[in-house]
């Protein structure tokens, strides 16, 4: 029975380490679509090629209650709504609602091309990529 459990722990720590290489190698390939811990409202994230679109559905916020502000490292979207509550079915008075969202960018977007819509309860942003302009380049010789 004791080589059982010794090939139980290698097999174990064997697995152990495939999944953390391919954790690594994930994280590796795909750094924006950390967003932290998945609380408040999901992003949802496509890639174009032109562009990395962020799709966040925020029902009962208002566009003025959204504030968005943009670093070269990351993106962060917070919202806070207060509503005073009127009615027969008003229990407190008010009605209060946050969210923070933080989300690290790649180092190749364009800064100054990001832009953010909000329609029908839910937030777009476009984040388009920096892409490299190809362009010649003269050779100058030091021979007369």
């Amino acid at each position: 029975m004791p080589e059982l459990k010794l090939w139980m722990e290698q097999e174990l720590e064997r697995l152990r380490k495939e999944v953390d290489d391919a954790l690594q190698r994930l994280q590796a390939e795909l750094p924006t679509l950390y967003i932290g811990p998945m609380t408040g409202a999901p992003i949802v994230f496509h890639d174009s090629g032109e562009c990395l679109r962020l799709l966040m559905e925020l029902p009962g916020i208002s566009p003025e209650d959204i504030d968005i502000t943009v670093s070269p490292e990351k993106i962060v979207i917070s919202t806070k709504m207060e509503r005073k509550e009127t009615g027969p079915h008003a229990l407190y008075g008010y009605t209060r609602r946050r969210l923070f969202r933080e989300i690290p960018l790649p180092k190749e977007v364009d800064m100054e091309g990001i832009s953010a819509l909000y329609h029908d309860e839910c937030l777009r942003i476009d984040i388009p990529w920096q892409h490299a302009r190809i362009r010649r380049i003269a050779v100058e010789s030091t021979e007369n």
